[in-house]
């Protein structure tokens, strides 16, 4: 009898103990505190678990030297991302604008009624969240944001015309489209690599050799829009007897198929094939299209609206910093 109770008491004392250490745990589970509002370490981990999940997939190795350097700064903008989630909130209820039930709720419908069966509705959620509470407060969060820009901002001055017209003057760069080669070609791939990407298997001097055929039947008059139709292996442009339109400053075309391009008079067609890096080109110009650009009034309206919302967003921004900078902020989960 004396055994089961030492036995008994034994068992009860580390029960206590357990209690009081997962007690302990509880309160070091607290990622942040803002302004007395506390982050849970859970939802911290699962934020920054997605967040390193996401890099992952896109080739960064959290088990790599640079990995492990960067992870130290992630959890620090991860955090951060979090207690201003949680300032936003707390200035929304103070400004008196945080979203009703009604209207959070009315979001949650939406965003299930997107998904084609409440199976795959769960599927996503349970990616992401742990329960549909979090993601109330993911919505409440996005609408309070929504609704507290609105509140601070209503007030910020329009955009004088001595602003819009200097916008314009300093920056017409912008409001200018460059010079344009609208061109037709057709394309005969080069594959020796056998990459799966591209339809056919050939050798450089096969598809070089289908070029050359080609360039033969135009000098025996043969319909440059046609060819490219029966011939060309660019899907993307054959159907439209291989048009293709491109500016060359802006760098986007393959350099040696732009340059073939710009040396061709108007109506003429490369006399050799054109290699670029899928393969080999004959290519025609058809048109050049003059550098235009837009007259004031034909942009006044976007620059107006483009820069009172700079305006409001840079007002937003400091409003924050204030906000940041007066709050009581402690950082747990970084000590």
């Amino acid at each position: 009898m004396k055994i089961f109770n030492a036995r008994r008491l034994f068992i009860i004392c580390m029960a206590v103990l357990l209690l009081i250490t997962v007690g302990c745990g509880q309160k070091q589970r607290v990622a942040a505190t803002v302004n007395g509002e506390e982050i849970s370490m859970e939802l911290f981990d699962k934020r920054l678990a997605l967040v390193k999940e996401n890099l992952e997939q896109q080739g960064l190795s959290f088990e790599s030297d640079e990995g492990k350097e960067y992870e130290a700064t992630l959890r620090e903008q991860v955090l951060n991302e979090l207690i201003d989630a949680a300032l936003i909130r707390q200035q929304a209820e103070a400004q008196g604008v945080l979203p009703t039930e009604d209207e959070i709720n009315k979001e949650i419908e939406a965003i299930k009624a997107s998904y084609p069966s409440e199976k795959e509705y769960k599927k996503a959620l349970n990616m992401f969240y742990k329960d549909e509470g979090e993601l109330y407060q993911d919505i409440l969060t996005a609408l309070a944001m929504e609704n507290l820009y609105q509140k601070i901002t209503e007030d910020v001055k329009e955009i004088s015309e001595e602003q819009v017209r200097e916008y314009y003057q300093q920056n017409k760069a912008q409001f200018t489209t460059p010079e344009q080669l609208e061109v037709r070609h057709i394309l005969f791939y080069v594959n020796e690599d056998e990459n799966p990407a591209i339809p056919v298997q050939r050798s450089e001097e096969e598809a070089k050799a289908l070029a050359v055929e080609v360039i033969e039947e135009l000098n025996q008059g043969r319909e440059f829009a046609q060819l490219a139709q029966e011939k060309s292996e660019d899907t993307g442009t054959k159907e439209e007897g291989g048009i293709y339109v491109f500016s060359p400053q802006a760098g986007m075309t393959d350099p040696d198929f732009a340059r073939a391009a710009a040396n061709l008079s108007k109506g003429e067609y490369t006399k050799e094939p054109v290699r670029s890096q899928f393969g080999y080109h004959v290519i025609k110009l058809d048109k050049v299209v003059p550098a235009k650009e837009a007259p004031f009034e034909e942009v006044r309206a976007l620059i107006e609206t483009n820069l009172f919302e700079q305006s409001k967003q840079e007002f937003f921004v400091e409003f924050m910093d204030d906000v940041r900078d007066k709050a009581e902020i402690n950082k747990e989960a970084l000590v």
